[in-house]
């Protein structure tokens, strides 16, 4: 049981095999290389817990790519697992099953991140661009953003909006950016020191500012969230919603009818061919009912 629980948790532990296949040693991962995977059932190690809306789900979350006609790529996964992470696999399954990769992936806020727009643009190679609402940088806090520092050409000072400088940087444990410090003595007297590091922080700490490696593709990103083609990218949205309706409602895809992640992505990947199928009858008939061509001298 013991290895069967690390095989469906690969984000917590790396498996060493012979060659009959069989483990020989597992060695854990250290904490911040661990993922977020967590056992939550003895009898099906591969379905977790997902917060959807104001309820729970246990089981699997099923993710996939469409035109405004036929489904793509479709995929399932743990049900933990955050709806992007499945988009670069999305994309890599049309391009080797289908020789096939969009200009365009339309996608909501939980994409709207500098991560997921590099990981789409390598995925692609550069072939698409991921179309989501930004993620704002803190709705909390009207402490200045990142973005309102400037960092250097060569990537190795970051200036303040009042101007002085950080050149001490030390890289941050998620391994996706740097964090420049700014030191007390820096800071002194600033006229902006309430706007930048809040009322109630003591004039002793040092103020850390995070760049993320992602700035230049969130940048363009956030350049072209400005225009109007993004709205009305944005308007094609809701045809994937309604896909979803009708695998869930017409062709079985509310409820998982089998145990672990495998038979489950199976499972959908049926549910999208019937649906794909049913999708392909109805231009055959709208086109068989067509009125002939009238044909021009």
């Amino acid at each position: 049981m013991g290895y069967a629980a690390f095989e469906s948790g690969p984000d917590h532990a790396t498996l060493t095999r012979n060659e009959a296949g069989e483990i020989t040693s597992v060695q854990e991962l250290p904490k911040n290389k661990k993922g977020s995977y967590r056992i939550a059932s003895t009898t099906d190690y591969d379905a977790t817990f997902r917060v959807h809306g104001e309820k729970t789900d246990f089981g699997y979350n099923v993710n996939l790519a469409a035109t405004d006609t036929f489904i793509r790529e479709i995929r399932a996964d743990t049900g933990s697992q955050p709806d992007p992470v499945a988009i670069p696999d999305l994309l890599t399954a049309q391009q080797e099953y289908h020789d096939f990769m969009p200009v365009k992936l339309i996608y909501d806020k939980a994409a709207g991140t500098g991560k997921h727009h590099a990981d789409v643009d390598k995925a692609s190679d550069g072939q698409t661009q991921l179309v989501a609402p930004l993620m704002p940088y803190d709705q909390r806090s009207e402490r200045f953003a990142p973005d309102d520092f400037t960092l250097s050409p060569d990537d190795h000072s970051l200036t303040c909006p009042r101007g002085r400088v950080s050149t001490t940087a030390y890289r941050s444990q998620s391994g996706d950016g740097r964090s420049f410090r700014f030191t007390p003595a820096q800071c002194a007297d600033c006229p902006l020191f309430a706007q930048c590091r809040g009322d109630q922080v003591p004039a002793s700490h040092i103020r850390q500012v995070f760049i993320s490696d992602h700035r230049s593709i969130l940048a363009k990103a956030r350049t072209y969230a400005q225009t109007p083609q993004f709205r009305l990218d944005l308007k094609l949205r809701s045809t994937v919603e309604r896909i979803i309706a009708n695998l869930v409602r017409y062709h079985g895809a509310r409820r998982a009818h089998r145990r672990g992640r495998l038979l489950c992505d199976f499972q959908a990947k049926m549910c999208a061919t019937a649906f794909n199928l049913r999708q392909w009858l109805r231009r055959l008939q709208r086109q068989a009912q067509a009125p002939p061509a009238v044909p021009t001298a």
